[in-house]
């Protein structure tokens, strides 16, 4: 058995820990099995269920708070359990470097950087530490290409999409009329967002374009997620008197339900790396409207529109309002899962560890 260590900011329900979960459970587990290195940020979702899979998760101390705490505990564990893969889950050069020179120095023979995101500042710091990916990675990877680009400059680098658990996501009319009348909303046109409320998601524009949306027609906005900027929008939402159109659904784990309840989907973020949520709207059926600071690759349905950010959040109102609606979700559902479904990725990811161990 080949035992793989992730190195991640947290294991909370964010998208890179989603993916990463999502290949956990599918991958050959008799073959493969994934470890976990972690800051200590508080709750550790995930940890239960990676205990039953047969994971192990060390916590460390932050890197911003004792790095050399960090580094000691890094280097300890790599000697001490001798992986030889590490696989490091990162938006920024910096960030991933340093337990890249750890692993490096620990003996670690495969070094895997996987980029989540296309902006991280300070960008000059990107741009002054690309070159030393060539020397402590062995192998490059992106959700996708634009992230790519972000990380990695003009090396070389595979797209690792990813994954949708696509039969999971298929609409079904049973589940929207159950859900909508759980949330109360079985007379209203009904938007979602799901998504971190951090800075990058831009939940205030989306608010504001929501309030325009008001102007036109009778509405739900249902908002999936926690964040450190929850309190700010709430009170945003409060000072527009619009409390009773807002929906804080929290953390959920029944997105794919809850995707059935909602006729449009939203997500006016100011960059992104590949948002997974989008093709999970897409194969529910869901019209999309994103906006145009989001890689174009993630529209594979004719469900996905782009806006400017530039343009006024009344411009975005009507421009959703006037969008189709639902779409013919077999269809689509079977058109992600041909690139995207979990099943072809998490033995994609297995060939890619056991093949980088035989070079």
């Amino acid at each position: 058995m080949i035992r793989i260590l992730h190195i991640i900011g947290s294991m909370s329900c964010g998208g890179a820990e989603t993916m990463i979960m999502r290949l956990y459970r599918h991958i050959d587990r008799t073959r493969i099995q994934f470890d976990f290195f972690i800051p200590d940020v508080g709750e550790v979702y995930y940890g239960e269920e990676i205990k039953k899979l047969g994971g192990k998760v060390y916590i460390s101390a932050k890197r911003s708070e004792n790095l050399q705490r960090y580094c000691k505990d890094l280097c300890c564990l790599l000697k001490s359990k001798k992986y030889q893969i590490i696989h490091i889950h990162t938006s920024h050069v910096s960030s991933s470097l340093i337990p890249a020179m750890i692993a490096f120095s620990a003996g670690v023979k495969i070094r895997i950087a996987h980029s989540h995101n296309t902006y991280c500042a300070p960008e000059w710091q990107q741009k002054l530490l690309r070159p030393l990916t060539n020397v402590f990675f062995t192998k490059r990877l992106s959700c996708g290409q634009k992230a790519g680009d972000w990380m990695y400059g003009k090396k070389s680098f595979d797209v690792f999409p990813l994954p949708v658990e696509c039969e999971k996501f298929k609409f079904t009319r049973i589940e929207r009329e159950k859900q909508r009348k759980l949330l109360k909303v079985e007379n209203e046109v009904v938007y979602g967002h799901v998504g971190r409320f951090a800075y990058e998601k831009n939940h205030e524009f989306l608010i504001h374009v929501f309030f325009e949306i008001l102007k036109y027609e009778n509405a739900k906005l249902l908002l999936i997620g926690s964040g450190n900027k929850e309190t700010e929008i709430k009170e945003l939402v409060r000072c527009l008197k619009i409390e009773d159109k807002v929906i804080f659904l929290g953390i959920v784990n029944d997105v794919h339900k809850k995707l059935c309840a909602i006729d449009k989907f939203l997500l006016p973020s100011l960059y992104e790396g590949f948002p997974t949520v989008i093709l999970e709207a897409q194969a529910n059926g869901l019209p999309c409207y994103l906006s145009d600071t989001i890689t174009k690759d993630i529209a594979l349905t004719n469900l996905v529109k782009f806006i400017p950010l530039a343009e006024s959040a009344e411009n975005w109102a009507k421009r959703i309002i006037k969008g189709s609606k639902r779409a013919n979700c077999e269809e689509y559902n079977e058109l992600i899962a041909q690139k995207y479904d979990v099943k072809i990725l998490s033995k994609r990811l297995q060939s890619i560890y056991e093949k980088e161990l035989k070079k």
